[in-house]
């Protein structure tokens, strides 16, 4: 994986992204966005193709890793850089 497959994700992964981080369930994560955990689920599947993993555990740990690029790239999205 590299910053360039982070930069892939669209806003709504990235908050898919966020929230898993902060430790959400689908569930959790469904009610947060106000979409359904059949389109969480889809937006998971579509970061683990991008980032080349197969789990969320795989991707807690790809954010735990990588944790600087990720703020950066999340302040960036966010107009602060």
């Amino acid at each position: 994986m590299t910053v360039n497959d982070l930069k892939t994700l669209t806003l709504r992964e990235w908050q898919i992204v966020v929230s898993l981080w902060t430790g959400g369930s689908n569930k959790h994560i469904a009610r947060d966005l106000n979409i359904t955990e059949g389109t969480v689920k889809v937006h998971l599947n579509n970061i683990f193709a991008k980032l080349g993993i197969v789990s969320r555990t795989a991707l807690t740990a790809l954010t735990i890793v990588h944790r600087e690029e990720l703020v950066a790239i999340i302040a960036k999205a966010e107009g602060k850089y």
